[in-house]
């Protein structure tokens, strides 16, 4: 239940709205009861042959201002004439119901997507502020299923919330209201089976909360594993494991397929068996109204005429509200998930202070820096300098926290203890977009767009003229006397850069880098996924740039040893020496 509070706080801003559209409501269901006393009144004129309406003396309130109402209009000399007259009123009040409930659903569909909107925005803010760790622990597959599927599963959740659990309660007491001013007995008489209805419906949207939990999961699985598949399905057929993975896409296929079946007929069951319940109430309705009506004559005909027309307001919310009740704790499912998400505190969130830095002048230090992730210490009481116009390297082994000291600097992870410095100023009180702005980072495995060229490169600066996009391209060894590629910046590079060689596709981020114009460069292992004549022409690259920028470089390439300023070494122990 806190949740689905949580989701109804979204709707805060728009609580003028909310209420314009509930006395929308309001008004639509007495235009509805308007109806039935009208057509009531009909009924009855031609059952009894008269030109008169009755109504009932000792009625007051609402009641005896739709019974007058309804002699006004139906007091004709004959019933063709009360037809005509009834007719007119019926239609005119069907339009003019049918306007106001489609004015109402634009205000409401308005309201939802606004607030569907939000949410995705907080989502993706909470996710572009997690530092580091959350990019390289979570699976992409699943954070797509939860920002399309999951949001989207609270449209209906929305709806309701807005409407039907506020308005269908109102109108069922609206009805029971002039049920009970008609006839007591038979009031209680349905209240009986509704009851019965209600208990039905809160036995199976628990059943189907339980069901839709295990199934937004399963298909968030799905999709994790597809996303996977689809970037490794050379090596399922290299290494013979097709058949073994269909299987398993099979399975899973299957499992999700069997929990829609039970969702679905679940959802299905429960309205229906409302709908019988409700049936039998008319049926009882019958009887019991028919034999005080005929044998103990203790109700007028036009007394029962009017409460079986009400008994349809009646079941119509009932049904509403068992669809309304398996729609909500379907979404309760993806509200859960959403918020959970958004809760959780495994991932740090990047800071940003407010100093701006103008000039990078002389160092980013690292004063006794730790990190722990999951109670695992990544790195230990790290003490480092990285001065301005040099290259550093940092080498060790695998997993001894050489990306995450790349991390801390760009102020993407969070440090647990210590503190990183950047001319002295604590990087926590920096403000974060002028701190990027001096910095250019190089991934290990190149980042391009499936675009051109050209359209890699304006990615870093869309505002950068043709002569920069060549100096640039010139910096990183791409243009001599001409291009490097067919057919100049117009070249397409591919999904992931994959029609270049390995050399070319690093080299082409480094331009792109260069394009920012930063005072330090970020590299992480810049060339171990290069061949020979690659790695040599991406060191000659970052050579022939030592001069213009502080260069900080994780890499296990000795060739890259030999061009640096300053080489620190992280042991098992994560202990750092110079070498």
């Amino acid at each position: 239940m806190k949740y689905y509070i949580r989701l109804l706080k979204y709707l805060k801003p728009y609580w003028l709205i909310v209420v314009f559209t509930w006395l929308l409501s309001i008004f639509v269901v007495f235009l509805q009861a308007i109806t039935v006393w009208i057509g009531a009144g009909f009924v009855q004129k031609i059952l009894s042959s008269a030109n008169v309406i009755q109504t009932h003396g000792d009625i007051r309130g609402i009641i005896k201002i739709m019974d007058r109402f309804s002699e006004i209009v139906l007091a004709r000399e004959t019933p063709f004439e009360s037809l005509i007259v009834g007719s007119a009123v019926l239609i005119g009040t069907a339009f003019l119901t049918g306007v106001l409930r489609l004015f109402k659903l634009y205000i409401l569909g308005i309201i939802n997507q606004s607030v569907l909107l939000k949410i995705r925005e907080e989502l993706f803010h909470f996710t572009i502020r997690r530092d580091l760790l959350f990019s390289k622990t979570v699976n992409a597959g699943e954070l797509t299923s939860l920002f399309i599927r999951d949001v989207d599963q609270l449209n209906s959740a929305l709806i309701d919330a807005i409407d039907r659990i506020i308005m269908q309660p109102l109108r069922l007491m609206v009805v029971a209201v002039l049920m009970f001013s008609l006839s007591i007995e038979l009031t209680l008489l349905v209240m009986f089976f509704l009851f019965c209805g209600g208990i039905i419906v809160y036995s199976a949207g628990n059943y189907i909360e339980k069901i839709w939990k295990q199934l937004m999961e399963k298909i968030a699985h799905t999709q994790a594993y597809l996303t996977e598949f689809l970037s490794l399905a050379a090596l399922a057929r290299s290494l013979g494991r097709e058949n073994e993975e269909k299987s398993y896409y099979y399975q899973v296929c299957s499992e999700v397929k069997n929990l829609r079946i039970r969702q679905t007929m679940t959802q299905m069951f429960t309205p229906e068996i409302v709908k019988i319940l409700l049936l039998a109430a008319g049926a009882t309705l019958f009887i019991i109204g028919g034999f005080r009506v005929y044998i103990s004559h203790t109700m007028t005909s036009d007394t029962l005429i009017k409460i079986l027309m009400l008994l349809p307001m009646a079941t119509l919310p009932m049904q509403a509200l068992a669809t309304l009740y398996t729609s909500i704790k379907s979404s309760m499912a993806s509200v859960k998930r959403i918020f959970s998400f958004m809760d959780d505190t495994t991932y740090k969130e990047r800071t940003s202070g407010s100093i701006p830095v103008e000039v990078f002048q002389n160092e980013v230090r690292m004063d006794n820096i730790s990190v722990t992730y999951n109670n695992t210490e990544i790195l230990h009481n790290i003490n480092l300098s990285f001065p301005k116009n040099r290259i550093t390297v940092i080498s060790g082994q695998t997993g001894s926290g050489k990306t995450t000291l790349l991390g801390l600097i760009a102020g993407f992870i969070q440090p647990s203890a210590g503190c990183v410095c950047v001319d002295g100023v604590p990087l926590e009180t920096i403000d974060e977009d002028s701190w990027m702005k001096h910095l250019g980072i190089v991934t290990q495995e190149p980042l391009l767009l499936n675009r051109s060229v050209r359209e890699n490169l304006l990615y870093a600066d869309p505002a950068a003229d043709e002569e920069s996009l060549r100096d640039v391209l010139k910096k990183a060894l791409l243009w001599n006397d001409k291009p490097a590629f067919i057919d100049g910046l117009d070249t397409r590079v591919g999904i992931r850069g994959d029609l270049l060689s390995g050399g070319e596709r690093q080299r082409l981020t480094i331009a792109r880098t260069l394009l920012k114009k930063p005072d330090i460069l970020l590299m992480d292992e810049p060339t171990s996924m290069l061949d020979y004549d690659s790695k040599m022409d991406i060191r000659d690259t970052i050579r022939s740039l030592a001069s213009s920028y502080t260069i900080i470089m994780v890499s296990h390439d000795a060739e890259l040893f030999k061009i640096a300023d300053i080489h620190y070494h992280i042991n098992t122990n994560g202990c750092v020496e110079r070498v």
